[in-house]
């Protein structure tokens, strides 16, 4: 009996070795600069189609394509649905006194698509606001241009954003590009204006990922993130200098960036 006992003592104590070092090799020491935005690429065969003029807030509630015309002087474009939706801005000019000027409340992917030139602008200083806010997987694209100005954020994403392609120039007083998960940007050119104080120009709670296209930051923080930053392809320009390597912000130099914010904006 006393040799079956040490056996399975033994046994025992093999598979926990095994599990540690699997552990440790899998997850306490994966590589995670290789995780993306892993965004469902939505094809939209077959989607219904929209045509839009703006003259006062909409609110989409259907999936499908939607070709957005005209100016809002003070008005939101409002997502809430459960499938996947694109907004094709041609030449807009959107603002907005209260709240973000396109809000995504739910949906599975929201791709804005630019044409043309564009302007989004928000005077809103509530805490969760920003000129465009998704509560879900946020995808920019298209040949066209995008300016924003945003008294707080410029564009955040609850979950994941990708930049695929387009032209977007941002001012914003508070973060330029948000998102609490994986932020990737793929093409397209970036140029972000931040205003002094504790502002990120590019903020992720966990991966930046830029594989291509151009992105240019002025601000005392270029780049916050919590988890990797990873430059595989582009061009990275931080306050006039190129750099090989995203820097990180750390608050008060000993903390890590992109922690989250109370009411009044400040880091908690």
């Amino acid at each position: 009996m006393k040799k079956k006992s040490l056996i399975i003592l033994i046994s025992i104590l093999g598979l926990l070795l095994i599990g540690g070092v699997t552990y440790y090799y899998f997850f306490k020491n994966k590589d995670t600069s290789s995780i993306t935005a892993n965004i469902k690429e939505a094809t939209f065969v077959n989607s219904d189609e929209y045509n839009i003029t703006l003259s006062e807030s909409i609110t989409l509630t259907k999936e499908g394509i939607y070709y957005i015309n005209g100016s809002l002087e003070d008005g939101t474009i409002t997502i809430n649905s459960d499938g996947d939706i694109k907004l094709v801005l041609n030449n807009v000019n959107i603002n907005s006194s209260n709240g973000p000027a396109i809000n995504v409340e739910n949906a599975n992917v929201v791709y804005i698509e630019l044409n043309g030139d564009n302007k989004i602008s928000t005077s809103t200083n509530e805490e969760l606001n920003a000129a465009i806010y998704s509560a879900d997987d946020l995808v920019i694209e298209g040949d066209g241009n995008l300016s924003i100005s945003s008294n707080y954020t410029g564009i955040k994403s609850k979950d994941k954003f990708l930049m695929k392609s387009g032209n977007i120039t941002i001012n914003a007083s508070d973060d330029g590009i948000h998102a609490n998960e994986v932020l990737e940007i793929n093409g397209g050119k970036i140029t972000i204006t931040m205003a002094q104080g504790d502002t990120d120009g590019v903020d992720s709670n966990g991966n930046v990922i830029i594989n291509g296209g151009t992105i240019n930051v002025s601000g005392q923080s270029a780049f916050d993130y919590d988890g990797t930053g990873t430059i595989n392809g582009g061009k990275v320009i931080c306050n006039g200098k190129e750099v090989s390597s995203l820097p990180n912000q750390m608050m008060g130099g000993n903390m890590p960036g992109g922690m989250p914010r109370d009411k009044m904006g400040r880091r908690q």
